[in-house]
């Protein structure tokens, strides 16, 4: 370690850590990141991505590689057995458009392994193992001085603008900010071990889950030839005494009457679930993300997602802070306001699914076992247990960076289908050249300016469209060196716009179908991919007063 000083310091260089430095590499936010361990690509944790996570890694060019090197759930479904005979199917199927319909399942190690990859090959960025964070202080100056120790025990200081916890679920940051971490941890004790296996399963390729009365055993497929498996064990069970030859006879009792054949068994271990959270994420300039903010229980794979998306949002607004152009009061409360929230859904539904999945009592798990069946054939129940597993749903509908609807008519009828705090959808749109009309998404359009909001202007009567207001609005956000508010129009493909002094975007009905804006409107979008506002194209003023409150003038 050279230089003592940078932009963000981020401390752990798991998923979300890495995914943290990746954010603010793409926004050219300077960083460095440090672990005080080495990777170790043995252990693999977390094993699946979801369909909004997919959506971020395309936006950075990633989802295709994570796709061919992982296990999708595309026409698949989780398959429910009690007492060794099959009972319910779910289909992995949802409601919600996405180019990515589908769970991922690729281990953990794999993640972080692209993760760096990405970073070193693009960017030129490396993780920095072996120097321990023992302390910190914040000074008056808005810095914060880290101490930092390396293995063999050198000590040095470290100044950064903001520190960022990713230290997992024994975080030293946030103990260090004295954040209480509520919540509870269960005392069932689970096993869990990668495997290659041969067995004679029906459909070895999907998820399967067994329930007993007094125990419970699920089955993933997370790789080419590898398997995760979860078990439900005696309380008293310790690690040591979870034998490879001890856990393949519980799994065969369990799976009866199919039988698994270990051919190796990569790695097995044994946990206790966890629900707890932080209510504070941000604490002056340091800030909590992932399991150092919040874990969760394993069911419904969200814990991942739900870290990684933490640096998501908070990565888009240490860049606008650190450009000198936002507002830091504002975007840092946006961060708690907006993930906190999120965190404790989570929690709820993954404690949920838990209680259900585990249910021990006779007849509590013999109501879920003749209950469950005929429900899960119902549309509506597994498009919406998917739906939300996606975390396509994420919304951020109250607070500083979501203005509130604008509804016309006696009736008070929305003027587009999307609601502001909602992810908006990827619609198809063209662009014309020399060459011929081309197609583009709307979030191809994001990569071009990842840091900035977008102004989609949408002209169903060209005619009538005066551009001036927004001419200024871009002048007064927009500096040389960094553009905040990136303007775009979007007409029918027959008006053919000729006079815009903005880049026009053509669409031949997918951005009607998903928007259904009801006349001419403006989508005003956050880096993030969530609509901040909507109104009329004449209601332009909504949009300085935003921008005024979001971004610093340029005046």
């Amino acid at each position: 370690m050279s230089e003592n000083s940078t932009e963000v310091l981020i401390i752990g260089a798991g998923s979300v850590g890495l995914f943290a430095a990746l954010s603010l590499a793409r926004l050219g936010v300077p960083f460095r990141i440090v672990d005080k361990v080495a990777y170790d690509a043995r252990l693999s944790k977390a094993i699946s991505l979801q369909a909004r996570m997919m959506e971020i890694l395309d936006q950075m060019d990633l989802a295709k590689k994570f796709q061919e090197n992982g296990v999708a759930t595309l026409n698949k479904a989780i398959r429910f057995f009690s007492k060794g005979t099959m009972v319910a199917t779910l289909p992995y199927l949802g409601s919600v458009r996405s180019d990515y319909p589908f769970l991922l399942f690729i281990p953990q190690w794999k993640t972080e392994q692209y993760l760096r990859e990405e970073l070193e090959n693009v960017y030129h960025k490396q993780v920095e193992t072996g120097w321990e964070l023992t302390d910190f202080v914040q000074s008056n100056d808005q810095k914060v001085i880290s101490t930092l120790k390396s293995a063999s025990g050198e000590i040095r200081k470290f100044e950064s603008k903001f520190l960022l916890g990713c230290d997992g679920a024994h975080s030293f940051v946030r103990k260090k900010l004295g954040a209480k971490f509520d919540g509870v941890t269960i005392e069932t004790k689970w096993g869990l071990c990668d495997i290659i296996m041969d067995t004679d399963l029906p459909s070895r390729d999907e998820t399967t889950i067994f329930w007993h009365s007094d125990a419970m055993l699920a089955i993933a497929k997370i790789d080419i030839n590898v398997h995760r498996v979860f078990v439900k064990l005696d309380h008293e069970t310790s690690q040591e005494e979870l034998s490879k030859a001890s856990l393949m006879e519980l799994i065969n009792r369990l799976t009866t009457p199919y039988t698994v054949h270990a051919k190796e068994i990569l790695w097995h271990s044994t946990y206790n679930v966890n629900e707890r959270m932080v209510d504070q994420t941000v604490v002056g300039r340091v800030i909590l993300a992932g399991d150092a903010a919040h874990i969760h229980s394993p069911w419904g794979a969200q814990g991942l997602n739900t870290g990684m998306q933490d640096a998501f949002n908070i990565a888009w607004k240490l860049n606008l802070i650190l450009k000198g152009v936002g507002n830091p009061d504002v975007l840092l409360k946006s961060y708690v306001d907006e993930r906190v929230p999120v965190a404790r859904g989570v929690l709820k539904g993954t404690s949920a699914l838990r209680q259900f999945f585990t249910l021990e009592s006779g007849w509590l798990s013999f109501l879920r076992d003749w209950i469950f069946p005929p429900l899960s054939k119902l549309p509506i129940v597994y498009k919406t247990f998917f739906d939300n597993m996606s975390q396509l749903l994420i919304a951020y509908p109250q607070g500083l960076l979501t203005e509130k609807p604008l509804e016309v008519g006696y009736f008070k009828t929305p003027i587009t289908a999307i609601k502001n705090g909602q992810r908006v959808p990827n619609a198809v749109l063209s662009k014309r050249s020399p060459g011929g009309r081309q197609l583009i998404k709307i979030f191809e359009i994001f990569k071009k300016n990842p840091g900035a909001y977008h102004l989609f202007i949408w002209a169903s009567n060209s005619g009538m469209l005066d551009f001036e207001p927004y001419l200024a609005l871009a002048k007064k956000h927009n500096r040389s060196d960094f553009t905040a508010l990136q303007v775009s129009v979007i007409c029918p493909t027959s008006n053919g716009l000729t006079d815009s002094p903005f880049e026009v975007y053509e669409d031949s009905g997918d951005f009607v179908e998903q928007y259904k804006p009801s006349h001419s409107v403006f989508f005003l979008v956050r880096p993030d991919n969530y609509l901040a506002a909507a109104n009329s194209v004449s209601g332009h003023a909504i949009i300085a007063t935003y921008m005024n409150r979001i971004i610093l003038s340029n005046d």
